[in-house]
């Protein structure tokens, strides 16, 4: 299999847990229903981005800290939530909400998301782009429980 480049440099695939595995069909099937959309003509449909994120063995904990230190939410990103896998403490997961690709690709280019990329590619394994899918719906609770 062929590396990709991305954001986090190539992009490299590795095991998932079983667990893990079964959100795949639930992302490839965003992924679809969001192309339908955009092929129906709807122009202004927010874009989703869900990624994984392999530390190397021994940096779980390092890029964590980088993963979730405090930053302003960027123009045009309505949600953003980054996660740890519960079996494997080395895999984290990103979920982000963008007004548009263009929000999403203009925040990549600040000083502040350039310094976590800088920070997190020597602490990277893998990174795997999971899907990009406009968003149909969303909801949010206003407390978290």
């Amino acid at each position: 299999m062929a590396a990709r480049s991305t954001i986090f440099g190539p992009s490299k695939s590795f095991d998932v847990s079983r667990r893990v595995a079964m959100l795949l069909p639930i992302a490839a099937s965003v992924a679809v229903q969001g192309e339908l959309a955009r092929a129906s003509g709807e122009d202004d449909v927010p874009i989703t981005y869900v990624a994984q994120l392999r530390a190397r063995p021994g940096k779980g904990g390092a890029l964590r800290a980088v993963l979730t230190e405090r930053q302003p939410l960027h123009h045009g990103c309505l949600y953003f939530s980054t996660a740890q896998d519960t079996k494997d403490r080395n895999v984290f997961w990103t979920i982000e909400v963008w007004k548009d690709e263009a929000s999403h690709a203009a925040a990549l280019e600040t000083p502040a998301m350039q310094s976590i990329i800088a920070r997190s590619q020597p602490l990277l394994a893998g990174y795997e782009s999971i899907a990009a899918a406009d968003v149909l719906t969303m909801a949010a609770s206003a407390k978290a429980r």
